[in-house]
């Protein structure tokens, strides 16, 4: 009897336990349902790589600081993380008479005032950029995700050219030629990279709104929390799991590190380690991860694989150098090395010869060994073809060193190219010579 009585109260506390607690547990998991409902989405999950063991996620056992995902929120970190990264000002330094469209679009969108300064919309009533609002930018956004950007081309310039008049208070002449040129770039830009591509828009709303400063206590505390895991994908799931939090920490711990001591720069550069977020390039979230991080590098066998496969289907594309800090001589060295060894598209190469003309005398002298080398250099002399004037340029006028340098590195194919540079040949002659000393 007593046995009995003591199985149904255990029954019965189940019963109460099962009905407490279900729809707290269901309640949860919504939650976090809802919290990476969008993440769902992303093209690149978290998988391994190279090498990457299995392990317990220790972040799972960590609250996490924001419990949904707002999506104007989520905008306005894809924005932020653009404007406030090097690619922006990197894109501003190239002077092409023919850009790429996104190179274009950027240089529409955006201007820098003093080197010194961040990046910011344009203002300059000639540009009409200065007239884009959130109704206009949306429609473009919308448009280019339908692929109706060219249908609606007439509609968005109509509204377009109405705003202009309305900032500017004149109706220019030849305001429409200049939208639609833009919409065209927009568009060849977003097929190339839609996630680059919306990451600026969304830039050019962040930086032309005012925004609410994130609470300190939040910031502190998603610090403290990703500083007690020592896994680096671990990390990398807490941060991508408190995205807006992770966008707005970054930030405010970069600013603080370039007014700071080497030991602080050296733990906001260590927060997240942007070779595994290279990795997840097409996951907008990760790289939005990667273009805040204060000092982003590549995994080289990503650049290798991408360049094998002749940067077709590839992880990441010529936009990733954008990224990379170029601060001083020896990290341009570096980006304009990477470009001509393992990239032979024009707007890599445009981006390497920017930084290139940025760099002091002496350390131009270094890299004349890798122009004559590299692979762009070499295969446009295989289809008779001129590889970048100005770097040809550079190399007539600076043969005599170039001879004493590639002596000293036994490179004897480059050593033939710049012994036929001093015969004192002329420019029109300058392809079939270089394309005669590589065969020889």
């Amino acid at each position: 009897m007593k046995k009995a009585i003591f199985t149904n109260r255990i029954a019965t506390l189940s019963l109460f336990v099962t009905f407490a607690f279900t729809p707290l547990c269901t309640y949860s998991m919504l939650l976090r349902t809802n919290n990476l409902k969008f993440f769902s989405r992303r093209s690149v999950q978290n998988k391994p790589f190279m090498g990457q063991r299995r392990h317990t996620s220790y972040s799972n056992s960590l609250p996490n600081c924001s419990r949904s995902l707002d999506l104007k929120l989520f905008s306005s970190s894809i924005g932020a993380a653009i404007t406030e990264s090097h690619v922006l000002k990197n894109m501003l330094l190239i002077k092409s008479p023919n850009p790429s469209p996104m190179v274009d679009v950027v240089q529409s969108l955006f201007c820098q005032l003093d080197p010194t300064q961040s990046v910011v919309p344009v203002t300059n009533k000639l540009m009409i950029a200065c007239a884009l609002n959130t109704e206009i930018i949306e429609l473009i956004a919308n448009a280019t995700k339908t692929n109706d950007l060219e249908k609606l081309s007439p509609y968005i310039t109509n509204k377009w050219q109405s705003e202009y008049a309305k900032v500017t208070g004149e109706q220019a002449k030849d305001t429409a030629t200049k939208i639609e040129n833009l919409l065209s770039s927009i568009n060849k830009a977003y097929v190339v990279d839609k996630y680059f591509l919306h990451s600026v828009l969304l830039g050019f709303l962040w930086k032309s709104a005012q925004h609410e400063q994130p609470n300190p206590e939040d910031l502190i505390l998603f610090l403290e929390n990703v500083l007690k895991i020592k896994n680096p994908y671990d990390r990398i799931t807490y941060a991508k799991n408190n995205f807006t939090l992770a966008i707005s920490t970054i930030i405010e711990e970069n600013k603080k590190a370039a007014l700071s001591s080497y030991s602080d720069q050296e733990i906001t550069e260590h927060l997240l380690d942007s070779k595994i977020l290279s990795h997840e390039y097409t996951d907008q979230i990760a790289r939005a991860l990667f273009y805040v991080h204060p000092n982003p590098c590549i995994d080289r066998p990503l650049l290798k694989a991408a360049y094998d496969s002749d940067w077709k289907s590839s992880i990441i594309n010529s936009s990733v150098y954008y990224a990379l800090s170029a601060s001083n001589d020896y990290q341009k060295i570096n980006i304009i090395s990477d470009i001509l060894f393992f990239n032979k598209d024009k707007e890599a190469i445009d981006y390497a010869y920017a930084l290139f003309k940025s760099i002091s005398q002496e350390s131009r002298i270094i890299l004349i060994p890798n122009i004559i080398t590299s692979d762009p250099f070499m295969s446009t002399l295989r289809a008779n073809l001129t590889f970048n004037q100005e770097f040809n340029n550079f190399i007539i006028n600076n043969a005599e060193q170039a001879k004493e340098i590639i002596e000293d590195t036994g490179d004897e194919q480059a050593r033939i190219i710049v012994s036929k540079l001093l015969e004192g040949m002329d420019t029109s002659a300058l392809k079939n010579q270089f394309l005669k000393a590589y065969i020889a």
